[in-house]
């Protein structure tokens, strides 16, 4: 049987990654929220 560990690089790696995707799907959505126009050139602004 084959033992899968997650070295804690990978895992602070997906954390960050995880991190940066929740910091830009929420700065959309409160440009979203507040224009009610979906600007895609969000960082732009």
């Amino acid at each position: 049987m084959i033992e899968i560990l997650i070295s804690p690089q990978l895992a602070f790696s997906a954390l960050v990654l995880g991190s940066l995707y929740s910091l830009i799907a929420l700065g959309l959505n409160l440009v979203y929220g507040t224009m009610r126009l979906l600007n895609i050139a969000h960082g732009d602004l």
